[in-house]
Order: structure tokens, then sequence, then C-alpha cells
């Protein structure tokens, strides 16, 4: 009996130790050997400790922003459906060593003939009456190809992980972006009404003059014109508040028609430094770029997966049985026991067609990492120069405006000293209202812009993770036991 505790003890504490086994984890090679130094375009560099915890959206310096962002963090339903499959690649590692346990068949039963039986596994027949209890743990095990299935199941919570911290990314610049173009569109509102009444006034003045033969109905007809044209600009922006609106209380899982608080586009201004990587940093934050590496080394392992295949498979069991049974109205009382071990080796001619499968599907997966590469480098490269475009549109656009206020004040000045007609005014105020309405358009555009760079070069994408770090390309969870 002791000597059977002992080999259980010992069995126990076997599996519990191949719980935590895995192959060895591959090196990730590189097929990119040739990588830009430096973008087309350059910007103001803001210097950062560490660029893939930085908050970039903070940089915007607006409170209801921030707060918004962590809201969607928090609540928006593709973030959670992102942590949700981190836990399904989990649940699956966990299966998979699970593997490395023993299974147990617990049976008993009660026979009644009047007749002597045989069944398998009792060592005695059985007549009349008969009652048998046992027990059966068997170890069925590929010691070479479970350790791989492993390090598999590992390698797909990497890509399970860094496709989390996508989507976390796409999301915070989802939320920035509704945010600058909801403020855009309540803007453009206040102006087209601005507008309008300018309008509407410059009408009036018009039908007086030609009541007194100095304007032309061409002149007072051209102002209606642009009065209707107004209306359906007005239309438009009234829809487009509507959608921005929904879009970021869908983001951020709000009541559909929540109402934004007070605020405006000049509360949302691009910094005049950037944050900012170089391509190789880029290489090695960027979250599609991190997955598809993962996918790599899962897809290579798989190749391991499918030839141990062709390893040996060891079998052990054992059966434990008390069996009672009754003869002639004789009672007895018996055990059968036995332990048995044994490899077996198949061979199966498919299992070649499978190596090769696997070996076509790593192929693959390398060249889908390099298409992944070439289309971040391009994404970067671009958004870059649309932001320094954004940035010199809005600069002349905001001197263009300077301009156009001060001869509103010069005009004013001389309509009070009667040099300059209200007509002439009202036409420099116009001028100044649709000079304004580009301005907050580019307004918009320009945060957008800096949205779409600061999630294409992979900024912040580890905020709020503290779990996790990103080395060399590859992601880690942080104190996590090593494998075997």
């Amino acid at each position: 009996m002791n000597k059977a505790i002992a080999y259980a003890a010992f069995g126990i504490t076997a599996c519990l130790t191949l719980l935590g086994c895995a192959a060895p984890k591959q090196t990730f090679v590189d097929p990119i050997t040739d990588k830009p130094a430096a973008w087309s375009s350059t910007l103001p560099t803001q210097e950062l400790k560490d660029a893939s915890r930085y908050p970039w959206w903070q940089a915007l310096e607006n409170p209801r922003l921030d707060s918004l962002v962590d809201q969607a963090f928090a609540q928006n339903t593709s973030v959670a459906r992102s942590a949700k499959a981190v836990q399904l690649a989990n649940q699956q590692l966990n299966t998979v060593k699970l593997g490395w346990l023993p299974s147990l068949t617990l049976f008993g039963g009660r026979i009644t003939g009047n007749t002597s039986l045989f069944f398998q596994g009792l060592p005695i027949p059985v007549s009349d009456v008969g009652n048998f209890v046992g027990i059966l743990p068997n170890y069925f095990i590929n010691l070479f190809r479970l350790p791989y299935e492993q390090r598999q199941a590992m390698e797909l919570v990497d890509v399970a992980r860094a496709q989390m911290l996508a989507v976390r990314l796409a999301i915070a610049g989802e939320v920035v972006s509704a945010y600058a173009l909801a403020l855009s569109a309540q803007q453009e509102l206040v102006l087209l009404r601005e507008l309008s009444g300018r309008i509407a006034r410059q009408e009036r003045l018009l039908t007086d003059l030609q009541s007194v033969g100095m304007a032309s109905q061409s002149m007072v007809n051209q102002v209606k014109a642009q009065q209707s044209g107004i209306k359906g600009q007005m239309a438009l922006a009234r829809a487009n508040a509507v959608a921005a609106r929904n879009a970021l209380n869908i983001l951020v899982r709000n009541p559909l028609g929540t109402e934004l608080a007070s605020d405006s586009l000049k509360n949302v201004a691009v910094g005049e430094q950037i944050a900012q990587q170089t391509p190789a940093a880029v290489l090695n934050t960027r979250p599609d770029i991190v997955a598809q590496r993962a996918k790599v080394l899962a897809v290579t392992t798989g190749i391991d997966v499918q030839t141990m295949l062709l390893a040996p498979t060891l079998d052990f069991n054992a059966l434990r049985t008390n069996i009672s049974t009754q003869t002639n109205s004789l009672g007895a009382s018996s055990n059968a026991n036995f332990t048995a071990g044994y490899a077996g080796l198949v061979l199966e001619p498919r299992v070649f067609g499978l190596i090769e499968t696997s070996k076509l599907q790593a192929q693959d997966a390398l060249l889908a990492y390099v298409q992944t590469v070439d289309r971040a480098l391009s994404e970067v490269d671009d958004a870059m120069a649309a932001l320094d475009g954004q940035l010199e549109n809005l600069d002349a656009l905001k001197q263009q405006v300077n301009t156009l206020e001060a001869t509103v004040r010069d005009l004013r000045a001389l309509h009070e000293a009667q040099l300059a007609s209200e007509l002439r005014v009202l036409e420099a105020e116009i001028e100044t209202i649709i000079a304004k309405m580009s301005l907050t358009q580019a307004r918009a555009q320009t945060t957008l812009a800096y949205a779409a760079l600061q999630q294409s070069m992979g900024i912040g994408v580890l905020y709020d993770t503290d779990n996790l770090a990103l080395n060399n390309g590859l992601i880690e969870k942080l104190a996590d036991e090593k494998a075997h």
C-alpha cells in the first residue's frame, strides 16, 4: 500500500511539473533587412521616455477628451471582445496543458444470471449474482508532440494580446477623431447661423438700395441664392453633427442622443512638438506587426507539431477492481489488479501531407508579415506628410482670419466715421465668417491627421496595460513564469 501511495505521489508530481513544460521559444528571423533610417517628412519632435506607454491624446490638453478615451477603454464593445479573445486563447492554452494529465475511468455494476459468464477485465466467471467495482487510470501521451502544441498555444496567446492592443489603439484614435468632428460640426452650425444673419441683413440693404435705383435685381437675387445655399449647408451640418455625436456615443457606450459638453476645437489643439518614433522603433511597437510576428512563430511551430505525429506515443494504464460473486448460494470476493505500459508508433502517410501544408502556411505567414511591414511604413510616411501639410494649411488659415478680422475692424471704424458703407462692412464680415469655417474644418482635419500619425506609429500602444511589455518586437507578459 505504501508503495502504491509513493507511485501515485510520484505520478502526480511528475504531471504537475510537466504542466508548465513547453518547447523552447523560437527566435524570430526577420526577412526584412533593408529598413528606412528616417521618414520622408520632418516634424518638431517631442522627446519621450517610453513611446509605447505615452497617452498621445493627452497632448491635446482636453480633460473631457481624456475622460472619453478612458471611458472607451473601459466600456467599448470592441475592446471588451478583444480582451475576451485573450481569455479564450489562454483557455485554449490551459486545455492543451491538460494533455499532460492522465485520464481516469471508474466503473461498477451488478450482474444477474443463471449461468457462468465471462466479462472482459474480470478474472473469474460470474454466475447468479455478481457485483463489481473498478478504477482504471490511463496515461496516454506523445511526449514529443505535446511540448510543441503547448508552445504554439502560447504563441497564439501572444497573437491575441497584440490584436487586443491594436484594437485599443484604434479605439483611442476613433474617439479623438469623432470628438473633433463632432465639435467641428457644432461650430460650423454656429458660424452658418451667423453667416445666414449677415446675408439676411445684406439682402435687406440691397432691397432698400434697389427701391431707390442704387442696386439691381440681379444683385438681390444673387444674395437670395446664397441664403438658399446656406440653408442647405446648415441641414448637412446638422446631419453631420448628429452622425459624429452618435459615433462618439457608440464608441464610449453612452446612450444615443447624449449631448457633448460645451467645448471648442480651440481646446483640442495639436501642439508644436509631435510624439514620434523612428522606423525601426515603429516596427517593434506597432501592434499589427507584433501580432504578425507572433503568427509567424505560431505557424512555424505548427510544422513541429505535425512532424511529431511521427514520434512514438506512450500508454500507461492500471486496473484495480473488487468483485463480489455468488455461485450456488456461496459468496466470494476477489480483486483483479494489473499495470501495463507500452510505446506505440503509427506511420500515417497523410502526416507528410500535413507537414508540407504547415511549411506552406509558414511561408505565407512570412509574406503576410512583409506585407504588413510595407503597409505600416507607407502609412506612417503618408501620415507624416499629411500632418505636415495640415499644420501648414492651418497656419495659413489662421493668418488669413487674423487679416480679415483686422479688415473688419478697420471698416467698422470707417463706417462709424461715415467713410465706408454698411454694405461694405457686411461683405467683409461675410468673407471673415467663411474663412472661419475653413479654419474650423482645418482644425478638425489637423486633429484627425495627428490621430492617424500617432496610431500608425504605435504611440501609446501599451497605455494602461502594465502587465504587458514589448521586447525586440515581441509581446511578453510581465511577472510570468518562464516555461521549461
